[in-house]
């Protein structure tokens, strides 16, 4: 008799437990349903790697509801809440589920992104140029952040920066940028240079 209770308890638990996975499976399913959708509206025309990443991971993020946080919660210890913490977290989880419901999907992006390479497009105001060594422009972003950009080679937007680039303090320009590992001398290493392949005035939709 006690053998046959304890089998019991262990089949019910055992069914409790499949219960309790397949909850947690069922509303991870759900979570990247909506990442799907979201990212499959993405445009990516003019976006670097960088950009791309961001979008599918602000993708995730609207993609968990309310009900859905407390559950990362108690399931996997992932405050949403708290994304520069557990953000990578929950982008590792919910995107291993996305993979497997719309993996032509997130292949494409990724491909797209391998391709476009790490840069990406900005409009701001040219607050400072700076032609010691190399033409560096200090563009003060719409977000409000100042981001230093490197004029190494012809550019498209049909500008002739060699006869206007010092007069350009002030304008407002959209470019687009390629970001490369250049050695510094100065440092003995490599550091990360935002170089133009693209730049005209006021705002402007680069290609």
């Amino acid at each position: 008799m006690k053998t046959k209770l304890i089998a019991t308890i262990a089949l019910l638990s055992s069914f409790m437990m499949s219960g309790s996975a397949m909850a947690q499976q069922n509303y991870l399913d759900e979570i990247a349903q909506r990442a799907c959708t979201c990212v499959d509206k993405v445009q990516t025309n003019g976006l670097g790697e960088n950009e791309i990443t961001m979008q599918m991971g602000v993708c995730i993020l609207q993609s968990v509801g309310p009900n859905d946080r407390d559950k990362l919660m108690n399931d996997y210890k992932i405050n949403i809440n708290d994304p520069m913490k557990d953000g990578q977290r929950a982008g590792a989880l919910i995107g291993a589920r996305m993979a497997a419901i719309c993996p032509a999907t997130v292949v494409k992006l990724s491909t797209i992104a391998k391709e476009a390479g790490s840069g990406g497009s900005v409009t701001g105001n040219i607050i400072k140029v700076d032609s010691d060594g190399f033409v560096t422009f200090s563009v003060k972003e719409n977000a409000g952040n100042t981001q230093k950009y490197v004029w190494l080679f012809p550019t498209k937007g049909g500008l002739d920066l060699p006869s206007m680039y010092n007069s350009m303090t002030g304008k407002t320009v959209t470019l687009k940028y390629e970001t490369k590992n250049i050695f510094d001398p100065r440092v003995g290493d490599y550091r990360q240079v935002r170089i133009i392949t693209q730049i005209t005035e006021g705002f402007a939709k680069v290609q």
